[in-house]
């Protein structure tokens, strides 16, 4: 098991992300949003989207892959519905502006929908979907990202892992915050897996010749098994459709692989300083609760939901009844008060952000 080394406070981590990103040509307000999102995936233990993405995103702006500078434009407009060109800018970027159109158009019209295309990794879903919740709306995000799956039946890599994000208020409890990948599990946690030099669970992978793994560099070298079979094969051909197809991103196989997660076999094939970018397709929607009902009721009967389920009789084993997200929100509702715990992978992570950014490495 991997040991915590020291625990740095969010403040601290924010700090040293935002200058990193800086360093690289990130303006201020974007900076501090990407380093926003990295710590927030941290304190909210999704690791696999956090700190220990810093050193790829800083290299891409590095070498011109993404466009530190530009601006998300509105391609297409209409009073429910829109498509953003990103322009190679951090897919933080793009999806927050994205994100909070969707937003602004539901409080006109009651639902809203933005596609986006020519973007990059977006970071986290959630942290996307829950921009709706100060709003009291509903929100979902969705992306398409680097190939991880093969259809079901096959061994090539087509499909990402498609991540759909849905949040949604409630009342007393805490709101409910959908964050899923379309396989078993996000690429991040098997790349971390590799590097930890720890083996994968039964029935997260394939090799390359179709064959189940639990070694993470044959997994990554190979696909990632959906969830629910071809049903979690289903799922992600389905985001592909609105994250990419309706948007004109790159699709499948043509998505490049941006570097944290990328088997042996998959180099960036485009060249840097200036020209590339992923082509990442995102899909952003916010609905309206009060154009349905009073938002009170809404709500109520979200707690009531919720709390029938934890009322619920236990199986065997089990310590107690989650609903989705709120590991999470317990997660960093301690991690804010005592810190966010710092492994050696990511202690790694922060002297390699360190070393390209001249940025002094936290210190707890």
């Amino acid at each position: 098991m991997t040991q915590a080394l020291a625990r740095l406070s969010a403040e601290t981590l924010q700090t040293f992300a935002g200058r990193c990103f800086g360093q690289v040509g990130l303006r201020p307000n974007d900076a501090a949003l990407v380093a926003d999102t990295l710590v927030a995936a941290e304190l909210r233990g999704v690791t696999s989207h956090g700190l220990i993405r810093l050193p790829v995103y800083l290299c891409n702006l590095r070498d011109g892959v993404v466009d530190a500078t530009a601006h998300p434009t509105l391609a297409a407009d209409g009073p429910a519905v829109a498509l953003v060109d990103g322009r190679r800018a951090m897919g933080q970027v793009a999806a927050k502006f994205a994100m909070d159109l969707a937003i602004a158009r539901a409080r006109d019209n009651g639902i809203a929908a933005v596609a986006v295309r020519n973007s990059n990794h977006f970071g986290a879903g959630a942290y996307w979907a829950m921009l709706a919740l100060p709003e009291q709306m509903i929100g979902v995000a969705m992306t398409n990202g680097a190939v991880a799956m093969a259809p079901t039946g096959g061994v090539t890599p087509l499909l990402g892992n498609n991540p759909l994000a849905v949040a949604s208020p409630a009342g007393d409890e805490h709101p409910i915050v959908l964050d899923m990948a379309q396989t078993m599990v996000a690429r991040g946690w098997i790349k971390l897996a590799a590097m930890r030099g720890q083996s994968i669970p039964d029935g997260w992978a394939q090799d390359d010749r179709g064959q189940p793994t639990n070694d993470p560099s044959a997994a990554l070298d190979g696909s990632l098994l959906p969830i629910g079979g071809y049903k979690g094969y289903g799922l992600s051909v389905v985001v592909e459709l609105l994250a990419a197809a309706i948007s004109g991103a790159a699709m499948g196989p043509a998505l490049e692989n941006m570097g944290f997660t990328a088997g042996a076999h998959e180099q960036r094939t485009y060249p840097v300083h200036g020209v590339g970018g992923q082509g990442t397709g995102h899909f952003f929607a916010a609905i309206d609760i009060r154009r349905f009902m009073p938002l009170d009721v809404y709500t109520s009967r979200v707690d009531a939901l919720i709390q029938t389920m934890k009322a619920s009789e236990m199986g065997q084993g089990a310590e107690s009844i989650f609903l989705p997200g709120e590991k999470e929100f317990i997660a960093e509702r301690q991690r804010r008060t005592e810190g966010a715990p710092i492994s050696t992978e990511i202690q790694a992570e922060l002297q390699a952000a360190s070393e390209l950014t001249g940025v002094p490495v936290p210190v707890a």
